[in-house]
């Protein structure tokens, strides 16, 4: 098989899983927004991607289906991190200091760092799509063909993640306002608690 083919099903594949809205795109988006450590935050997400995708092309997404104890614990470790997230944004949205037009993501470097692992490491949704779904279709490939796929859904996450933190700043004028600063920070704190329940229901 051609190589660019399964590099070009790699890259569709994990664009389409990727796009769904979700906890790690709204904070990256944040991030973004608020002009905050962006580009780590960007790479802190695009390379636990990289890992991710990588175990899930060798074939270990299918150990961690078959590993009930191991799935359960993932899901509720995410589910605890999704609803102390969610709590912390409902929170911050009635802080004025913390709405301004600079904005502030995740503070520190090192706050941003931390919680960028933890929206990639500790989300379940990010095994089920870059582990078992991309590992899944990566099985019909072998040799360079699973690596071209494997290089095309890695481009695929660098490219989304970049595109959407700094391309966030074209909003920035629509969030002069401290008002669109809290109606954000609520909506995303929502979305995570209403994942946090989505996990929950599921466990």
């Amino acid at each position: 098989m051609m190589l660019w083919l399964p590099f070009l099903k790699g890259f569709v594949t994990c664009a389409s899983l990727i796009a769904a809205i979700g906890a790690q795109n709204s904070f990256v988006l944040r991030q973004g927004m608020a002009r905050k450590n962006v580009f780590a935050a960007v790479m802190t997400c695009s390379i636990c991607d990289l890992v991710l995708i990588s175990v899930g092309v060798v074939g270990l997404g299918s150990l961690i289906s078959a590993t009930p104890l191991l799935k359960q614990s993932i899901t509720i470790c995410g589910m605890l991190f999704l609803f102390w997230f969610g709590l912390r944004a409902i929170l911050r949205a009635f802080r004025a200091e913390s709405v301004q037009m600079t904005g502030r993501g995740s503070g520190t470097f090192r706050e941003t760092v931390i919680a960028s692992l933890g929206f990639s490491l500790l989300n379940p949704h990010a095994y089920l799509d870059t582990v078992v779904l991309l590992g899944g279709v990566a099985a019909q490939f072998h040799g360079v063909d699973r690596a071209g796929f494997a290089g095309g859904a890695i481009l695929a996450s660098f490219c989304w993640f970049f595109m959407i933190a700094y391309g966030a700043r074209l909003l920035l004028p629509v969030f002069r306002r401290r008002e669109a600063w809290v109606v954000m920070d609520i909506g995303i704190g929502l979305l995570m608690w209403w994942l946090a329940l989505g996990l929950l229901l599921r466990s």
